[in-house]
């Protein structure tokens, strides 16, 4: 039988370089040894807490994370910066993800964490303008707090929208100080960022030459400007209720593109955004040249993913414009607005089938109770978490509100009074833009 000798010289090369064969010592341990080397190990962070969306792994995609309190863990399946997405590997269930999806799969685009009133007009001084963004916690009830300011003094008119790390204002009108041509429209598109710092001047702008009163709605990757009131050809007064869709993207941060026509002309109605989906709900229309026109009560719909005019999809319980729209995991919703007079109508539409709206609660007036008789409820800033929708300030009324209120989406109901917003010159303001982080 042949036998195979073994070079012992193999036996000896030990150590803990390259190459060599590892040798215990003499309590039968390995020794330490350089770990540079080691490839394919995925990052593993333990904690005493879940993950979070701006929880932004090094390891990117596939990282993992142990939970050792409750024994959850959760690996990485999109590596967004600020918008990451924990997919729970251990129950399956609880994903950390951004805008979350409801039980039925719909999109609920709204916020987790606080919702901004961006500029508008204040009663004191009397039609004075703001500069100010105000900042609520949408997890506790409180007042406001003032985060930064604006570009410019804004007066309101404009309408505002949101990245994972952004908020957006889209034209406006200009507030005091602006020594420029009348009317005082702009077409500017200005940011800021959650975390801390005053607006800037993206450099870009909206088709329109300037508009006011327009409206928008939102995925993750974009936001759609509808409607308002247009400046033709720069003229140094006048214009004109519009009924063009606008898209903007928030990755190229480039002038807007043009993605449809309402039906009609339209300006201050109320937006919901949906899976596929945006809505706009109400609205004041006329017909260019003239400057009477009407209240609408229709609620329409445009694809996000083709440009094409948007299509009926039922009523309001009440024609009116000039409120806010919000956006929840099912329903949009029509709050507030002008019709004969101040609105406090809630009305809920779905977001997945046509069908009339139907009215489930009231906005609160000054004395915290429902009313719609005397409450200024136009004009006003809009926000929705995943759970809640927002309604702060109001136009109309002397002094003007400085309530925030809010409404439960999971249950239809009265709004509710959860703070205040700060003031500036004793009044408070109207007419600005909102978004939500």
């Amino acid at each position: 039988m042949a036998v195979n000798k073994l070079d012992i010289s193999m036996m000896e090369d030990v150590g803990t370089s390259a190459s060599q064969l590892l040798q215990r010592d003499g309590s039968g341990n390995i020794p330490a040894v350089d770990g540079s080397q080691i490839t394919g190990v995925t990052e593993f962070t333990t904690s005493t807490s879940d993950p979070a969306i701006d929880t932004n792994p090094s390891g990117g995609v596939g990282s993992l994370w142990y939970n050792k309190t409750d024994g959850e863990m959760y690996v990485c399946t999109d590596a967004t910066a600020g918008a990451n997405v924990w997919t729970n590997v251990g129950t399956g269930t609880g994903d950390v993800e951004p805008n979350p999806l409801a039980e039925n799969g719909s999109y609920a685009l709204g916020g987790t964490v606080a919702g901004f009133s961006c500029g508008g007009l204040k009663h004191s001084p009397t039609n004075s303008a703001s500069n100010r963004i105000d900042r609520y916690a949408f997890a506790s009830s409180s007042n406001s707090t003032d985060h930064a300011d604006v570009v410019e003094k804004h007066k309101g008119g404009g309408t505002g929208s949101q990245s994972t790390t952004h908020g957006y204002g889209f034209a406006g009108s200009r507030g005091d100080g602006y020594s420029g041509p009348a009317p005082s429209f702009t077409d500017m598109i200005q940011k800021f960022a959650f975390a801390s710092g005053n607006a800037s001047d993206t450099g870009y702008n909206c088709i329109l030459e300037g508009r006011r009163y327009s409206d928008a709605c939102a995925t993750t990757s974009y936001a759609y400007i509808i409607g308002g009131d247009g400046v033709d050809g720069g003229a140094a007064s006048g214009g004109y209720v519009d009924d063009s869709i606008e898209r903007f993207s928030f990755s190229t941060e480039a002038n807007t593109v043009d993605h449809g026509n309402l039906i009609g002309y339209r300006n201050s109605g109320m937006t919901a955004s949906g899976v596929t989906h945006g809505f706009y709900a109400g609205g004041w229309t006329n017909t260019r040249p003239t400057t009477t026109g009407a209240n609408m009560n229709h609620i329409q719909y445009f694809a996000f993913a083709s440009n094409t005019t948007a299509t009926d999809a039922g009523d309001l319980t009440v024609a009116r414009n000039g409120g806010v729209g919000w956006s929840g995991p099912d329903y949009g919703y029509a709050v507030g607005g002008w019709s004969t007079q101040y609105a406090n109508t809630i009305d809920k539409y779905s977001l997945t089938s046509n069908a009339n709206a139907t009215d489930v609660g009231d906005l609160l007036d000054n004395a915290g109770t429902p009313s719609g008789a005397t409450t200024g409820t136009t004009s006003s800033g809009g926000t929705s978490s995943t759970t809640h929708g927002y309604f702060t300030f109001g136009g109309g009324g002397v002094p003007i509100p400085t309530m925030i209120q809010r409404c439960a989406f999971a249950s239809d109901g009265n709004a509710t009074d959860v703070g205040e917003m700060t003031q500036e010159g004793g009044g408070g303001r109207s007419g600005g833009w909102g978004c939500w982080d």
